[in-house]
This record gives C-alpha cells, structure tokens and sequence, in this order.
C-alpha cells in the first residue's frame, strides 16, 4: 500500500514538472533550427513551414503552433513590465494583466516568470491575480535576464492545459554595492570595444 501511494506521489510530481513551461531555446519541429523561447508564441513565425492537415491551409510555423499558443489577439498584447532597483541585489517588478478578449475562449490564468543568469536559472508559475514582485536572492555583480510570459487556460485554472501568451523581458545587471546597473545595447558595446 505504501509502495503505490509513493509511486502515485512520485508520478503526479513528474506530471507536474513535464507540464510546466521552461524558458529555453526552441528547436524548431523536423529541424536542427533552435530560436530563442521569447520568439515562441510572438506572433512571427520565426521557424520553417511544416505541413500539418489540421491547419486552415495545411501548414503551420511550430513557434506559433495553437497547440501551444494562445489566440493571435492574444499574443498580440504585450504585458507591460516595469523593473526598479531595490536594497540588498533586490529588484522588484511591476506590471499590469493582459486585457483579454472576450471572443476567444481563454481566460489568463497566470505568468511564468523566469530568472536566468550565467550559473542559474529558476522560474516560478504566479497566479493570474499578481501586479508584482521583489526578487530579492540574487547574486550581486551578476547579469540576469528576467522573462514575464503569461499563460492561458479554458477557464482561468492553473490546472488545465496552459495556452503560452506573449513573453516580456529585461536584463539587469547587479552591482557589488546592491545597486543594479542597467545596460542598452550601446552601453554593452563600449564596454566590450571601449568606445
């Protein structure tokens, strides 16, 4: 008896694991083409053409595949995403839920929120009702990438199938002091080439 309830718990846990989203590149179906995971569900099919019957026109791109994907209304909406400094490495990030669309027969469920640096990655599944949140255990003069994506369901539960929406995101760069650094793309390129 013992022996199939922990069989049971340890095949519920592995349920759960393979049906939440990983932020990492996309291998593109039938390919050796990988973009990355913020190119899925953006509403540009970034990955080539492969033929599926179910599709309106026989094909479709596997990066906006609505097997994975929420409607293109939705996707079309980006979350508006607002990230600030705080004490101690600790950033907070703001933002406001996706306004929706009635005709379609998702309800936003929640977000993944993903936290990648060059030794760590770690991403938490925040209910739908959530505007923010301080991270507050990074490491200090450490680079993060930090991707918001939203997530779709039937009726708005996190435990049906998920619909991926649009993916946000911001680097931030945090200092030995605490303090963050924020870089642009002009700002990396003088400090790599020093002008």
């Amino acid at each position: 008896m013992h022996i199939r309830t922990a069989l049971l718990v340890c095949v519920l846990c592995l349920q759960e694991q393979v049906s939440a989203f990983d932020e990492r590149e996309f291998q593109c179906w039938g390919t050796t083409n990988t973009i990355p995971s913020t190119w899925v569900c953006d509403g540009e099919g970034d990955c080539p053409l492969v033929v599926d019957q179910k599709a309106s026109d026989g094909f479709e791109r596997p990066d906006e595949s609505p097997k994975i994907c929420a409607s293109a209304t939705l996707i079309a909406e980006k979350v508006p995403l607002e990230v600030t400094t705080a004490e101690n490495s600790a950033v907070r990030l703001d933002w406001q839920p996706p306004k929706g669309d009635s005709n379609v027969p998702l309800t936003h469920a929640g977000y993944y929120l993903t936290t990648r640096s060059s030794a760590v990655t770690f991403t938490r599944t925040i209910d739908a009702e959530q505007r923010g949140m301080v991270l507050d255990t990074l490491a200090p003069w450490t680079s993060y990438t930090l991707i918001l994506r939203p997530f779709y369901s039937t009726n708005g539960s996190q435990k049906e199938e998920r619909k991926l929406g649009r993916a946000v995101n911001a680097t931030v760069v945090t200092s030995a002091g605490g303090e963050c650094v924020w870089l642009t793309l002009i700002d990396f390129d003088i400090l790599q080439t020093g002008r």
